[in-house]
C-alpha cells in the first residue's frame, strides 16, 4: 500500500469515518460532518475500507496541473485565455459632446 500523508481535513475525515466503523456515530451524521451526502458518505466509507487512508488523498496528488499548458504555451505561444481578453474587449465608442443645460435652454 502506498504511504500518504494526509492534511488536516483527510485526517479528519479518518477520524469521522473511524466512528462510524466503532459504531459511535450514524452514518446520516457522519455526512453531515463531513459537509457531503449520505451517499457520498458510505462511498468513502467503502474506500476506507478496501484502500485505506490512501483512499481519502486525493487523486491527482503529486501530478502536474492539467491547465498548465502544453508546448506551445511554454514556447510563447498566446494561450486560450488572451485570445479570449482579446475578442472580449468592450469596443471603444466615441463619447458625445457635452453640453451644458444652460446651452439647451438658450435654444
Amino acid at each position: 500500500m502506498k504511504d500518504v500523508t494526509l492534511n488536516q481535513k483527510e485526517q479528519a475525515r479518518i477520524s469521522v469515518l473511524n466512528s462510524v466503523l466503532e459504531y459511535q456515530v450514524p452514518i446520516a451524521d457522519a455526512a453531515e460532518l463531513l459537509g457531503v451526502t449520505q451517499r457520498q458518505a458510505r462511498r468513502m466509507l467503502a474506500a476506507y475500507r478496501e484502500r485505506g487512508a490512501a483512499a481519502l488523498a486525493h487523486g491527482n496528488r503529486g501530478r502536474r496541473p492539467s491547465a498548465r499548458g502544453g508546448p506551445l504555451h511554454q514556447a510563447g505561444a498566446p494561450s486560450w485565455c488572451d485570445w479570449r481578453r482579446s475578442v472580449t474587449k468592450a469596443p471603444t465608442t466615441p463619447t458625445a459632446p457635452s453640453c451644458s443645460v444652460s446651452e439647451q435652454a438658450s435654444t
